[in-house]
């Protein structure tokens, strides 16, 4: 940060100081048409406001880049939270500045003020869930795990198991920032327990293991050995995570020297997909190296899901030569709902093409979901052009439920459309009654009317209405 504030703020010194000094040079000299220099004794009343102006903008220049290099050294303070009790800056508007400045306030906490700080913490999360108290609190506790970790694990104690599980992950993060083998000792320590005992223990384990990471990887995996079975998968995928991103060959070795098992299944799953992201060949290749088996199936299914993530026409185009005949259809689904997070249109020109099937007609489900809710004019077009059949159906009933709060006609209209007897009559049923609780007199009137829906229907949705 330091490295791109400081030209900024030099920048904005220097032009204020040059606006400046040009106003002050025409105050003292000015040229007339002939080039005869003539000394101003007393400044023009315009010229006077130029100055002034001048003047101001250099000081609110200067202002402002000296907030710029106190964030440069860390400090994100701005002058109006710099006086502020941490719950005047929540009480602010904007949750951008309310993140920063709560960062920021904390970072220039002492131990102690924290301490006193978590005291009051603790009764506002008794009150309820709240965001950004958990957000205060967790800033709280990695900033005490640095120094006086036992005030911060004392203050967890008397916590629900969610906070006091989440709560130790950073704490030990911390910890395991500045002394790693005091944060192994401590999670070896009935400080730990709660990593064994609960549900999310796992995610906290993750934290633990992705800083000692940064220190040691070997100390990093041998932290993980101790762990139970889902914590430990958490903790050792952190771990990958973060190596695959630069060097993916030492990450997939590290993976396969896993003992066998569900670690190390996730392990070569995790790494081949990220490692696809990026280099989707050079995962290919060393997947080719693996011993044939269901491991090796699995993980060419990531591999199909990272390269999807960024190329998936590419991923289209390799469907076959990645997953089994059988396995197609898993493939397809895959490729389609990575596709439509970037493209639902082009996810849904492919899928249009490919074969009818259970995991086609689930993919064009979600594609349509994503399409309509971009652009649900373009949606229906494409709907119209395809022929009936349950992959239809499904992207029918994704548009008509996305549409439905907005245009009610709309969603029973296509509704009406789908091919399939008892689910086109439960959506404009459920739909139609919807549609009379919001409004009753616009839908009565258009029910009433309309020829989309059969008149016994019609009679049915209405029976209650009362006149």
């Amino acid at each position: 940060m330091k490295k791109v504030l400081l030209p900024v703020s030099a920048a904005l010194i220097g032009l204020a100081g040059w606006t400046a000094g040009y106003f002050i040079a025409r105050d003292q000299n000015s040229t007339d048409e002939s080039g005869t220099n003539l000394q101003i004794v007393t400044a023009t009343a315009e010229l006077q406001a130029e100055l002034d102006k001048a003047r101001k903008e250099a000081a609110e220049a200067k202002q402002k880049a000296a907030e710029l290099e106190a964030a440069a050294e860390g400090n994100l303070l701005t002058s109006e939270f710099k006086e502020a009790t941490l719950d005047e800056i929540r009480n602010s508007p904007g949750p951008m500045d309310r993140m920063k400045g709560i960062l920021a306030k904390v970072g220039e906490m002492s131990d102690e003020e924290i301490r006193e700080a978590l005291g009051e913490q603790g009764e506002k999360l008794r009150q309820g869930f709240d965001l950004e108290q958990m957000f205060t609190t967790y800033m709280m506790l990695s900033k005490l795990g640095g120094g006086d970790y036992e005030s911060a694990l004392e203050f967890l104690d008397g916590q629900d198991v969610m906070m006091k599980t989440g709560g130790s992950g950073v704490v030990l993060a911390s910890r395991a920032s500045t002394d790693p083998d005091q944060a192994m000792e401590i999670f070896d320590s009935s400080a730990g327990e709660i990593f064994y005992t609960t549900g999310i223990g796992g995610f906290a384990a993750a934290n633990v293991a992705r800083e000692l990471a940064r220190h040691d990887i070997n100390k990093a995996l041998a932290f993980t050995e101790n762990l139970p079975e889902g914590a430990k998968a958490e903790a050792v995928s952190s771990v990958l995570k973060d190596i695959v991103a630069d060097d993916p060959a030492r990450a997939s070795q590290l993976a396969l020297n896993l003992p066998e098992g569900s670690e190390r299944t996730r392990a070569i799953n995790d790494v081949t997909e990220n490692w696809a992201a990026k280099d989707p060949a050079g995962a290919f290749d060393w997947l080719n190296t693996l011993e044939d088996g269901k491991e090796k199936i699995e993980a060419k299914k990531k591999l199909l899901s990272g390269w999807a993530r960024n190329d998936p026409a590419g991923a289209a185009q390799n469907l076959a030569a990645l997953v089994p005949e059988e396995d197609l259809g898993t493939g397809t689904k895959i490729v389609a709902n990575r596709w439509s997070e970037r493209d639902p249109a082009g996810a849904a020109d492919w899928l249009a093409d490919q074969p009818d099937g259970k995991q086609k007609t689930e993919a064009m489900r979600n594609t349509m979901r994503s399409f309509t809710s971009i652009d649900p004019e373009g949606a229906s077009v494409f709907l119209a052009e395809q022929p009936p059949g349950e992959s239809r159906d499904a992207g029918i009933q994704s548009l008509s439920s996305t549409i439905a709060r907005n245009d009610p006609i709309g969603a029973i209209t296509w509704s009406a459309a789908i091919s399939d007897e008892n689910k086109r009559n439960q959506q404009v049923t459920a739909y139609s009654k919807a549609w009379l609780k919001r409004d009753e007199p616009a839908a009565k009137d258009w029910l009433e009317t309309t020829d989309v829906i059969p008149i016994e229907q019609k009679a049915e949705i209405l029976k209650d209405v009362v006149e």
